[in-house]
């Protein structure tokens, strides 16, 4: 009979690179952060929004069906963040910022014809131009995740490096930037968690402009975070999701509403209207109008 040693754990040793927490050993080489001490935890933190809802460095979602008005929308915020006047004389801007909007979808007639419309509604306002960038990708694309749910390195750094000196980057649009199953949750994931990443190491905010189920509107869930299209991890991802849908039945009379906002108070919401040459404006015949702040 062969007789077998007892077996004894090695002792562990804490390098350089690890830290004992509650008696186990923690490799701290492939994490990037730190322990906040006591003086940091002691004291809240005004949060930084770039618009109400959405932080410097965060993810949200615009979410509307086709043709009700996303991308003129977009681009009047956009202008006026860059201006640093408030959107509507209802929606706050802290101070001007630089924005790069990235046109995904339309024509360069098209994205021009659009900024056009959206300018209109500041007749007073000169050009931002040291604020505002558009930018019309020939290609149509920027595939950040392709079909096997992979990331593509060299879009991501690309997005990277035009995001920085950002603090906001609208993308027109979100199912421009994949080749994967939009309802399959991984690739989705993955995707939402690149534009975080590039928040984060950039501390630029992402607006994501996005389609809503057809079924959600038939469903009277066009107002609703859910209504977004595809995955569920879309919206799981993101920190702020807006909508924008019909009001009734007018096809002129729009709801903007903020369905999903983390870290600021409930916001009511707006009633807009669409004018004959495309701008988006407030309804000033409602008889509930909201005046929005950031807190």
């Amino acid at each position: 009979m062969v007789l077998q040693k007892s077996w004894r754990p090695r002792r562990q040793t804490e390098s350089p690179v690890s830290k004992t927490i509650k008696g186990a050993v923690v490799n701290m080489i492939s994490r990037k952060g730190r322990f906040l001490n006591e003086s940091e935890l002691s004291e809240r933190i005004d949060p930084h929004f770039i618009i109400p809802g959405l932080e410097a460095g965060q993810v949200g979602i615009l979410s509307a069906p086709g043709a009700t008005g996303k991308t003129i929308f977009s681009l009047e915020l956009a202008f006026s963040l860059a201006s640093g006047y408030r959107l509507f004389e209802k929606i706050p801007v802290k101070r001007a910022c630089r924005v790069l909007f990235i046109e995904l979808e339309e024509t360069l007639t098209g994205i021009v014809n659009n900024f056009c419309i959206a300018r209109s509604c500041f007749p007073n306002l000169p050009f931002p131009a040291e604020n505002l960038y558009i930018w019309h990708d020939e290609e149509g694309m920027l595939t950040l995740v392709n079909s096997d749910g992979k990331v593509m390195s060299d879009n991501v750094e690309w997005l990277k490096e035009m995001s920085r000196d950002m603090s906001l980057v609208i993308v027109d649009h979100l199912s421009r930037c994949h080749m994967a199953d939009e309802n399959s949750s991984v690739p989705m994931t993955v995707l939402m968690n690149v534009f975080r990443q590039i928040g984060r190491e950039t501390d630029t905010g992402f607006l994501l402009l996005h389609h809503t189920r057809k079924g959600s509107i038939l469903n009277g869930e066009g107002d609703t975070a859910e209504s977004a299209r595809g995955s569920s991890a879309i919206v799981n991802c993101a920190r702020l999701v807006m909508t924008l849908s019909k009001n009734g039945n007018n096809d002129d009379s729009l709801k903007l509403t903020w369905a999903k906002m983390n870290g600021h108070k409930p916001i009511k919401p707006m009633l807009l209207c669409r004018t004959s040459d495309g701008r988006i404006l407030p309804d000033y015949t409602a008889e509930d109008e909201v005046t929005v702040s950031i807190a």
